[in-house]
């Protein structure tokens, strides 16, 4: 795979040009691709195209692209984009990310949620002690957090009924 027929796609934002480019290298899973990939994985602004070349990343199955992965994952710009980014993982062992993926569970979206939920059940690897029991204590916090939502909303709830018996 010549890296310069990609760069020079993405470059003149020729983004159909790439995703088939990208085919060709999640076809080959040509490791020589990826320091190029991570580049751009991680300076993209796109999301369309940012997925693709985490999908192709994903696809060659090297565990170098993991921990890219994880950064591009919690950089601010992918807010609302995570999705997939997280669905990339999948091939690759997350047990060192246990804290992001808990991060994620609790404050993603539904999307992100249920993949950061699959990508914890999936976790074969060692976990040090400390490491999960600073995740159960934060999924425990976020357990009472909603307990405590779910108790004023139904309070709210009774009194607002209350209010049509009083009228």
């Amino acid at each position: 795979m010549d890296n310069n027929s990609l760069r020079l796609a993405i470059e003149n934002e020729k983004f159909d040009d790439a995703e088939i480019i990208l085919e060709e290298i999640s076809r080959s899973k040509d490791i020589q691709a990826i320091p190029l990939l991570i580049e751009y994985l991680q300076s993209t602004e796109n999301a369309l195209f940012r997925n693709s070349i985490a999908l192709t990343l994903s696809d060659i199955g090297d565990e170098e692209v993991v921990q890219p992965l994880i950064d591009v994952i919690n950089d601010p710009k992918t807010l609302g984009f995570r999705g997939t980014l997280l669905y990339a993982l999948e091939p690759f062992n997350c047990s060192a990310h246990l804290e992001t993926l808990i991060y994620h569970l609790i404050n993603g979206n539904f999307e992100v949620q249920a993949q950061a939920y699959q990508l914890i059940e999936s976790i074969k690897g060692e976990i040090s002690d400390e490491v999960l029991l600073n995740c159960i204590i934060e999924v425990k916090e976020e357990l009472n957090e909603i307990e405590r939502r779910k108790d004023i909303l139904s309070d709210t709830l009774e009194t607002m009924f209350a209010f049509k018996k009083n009228n």
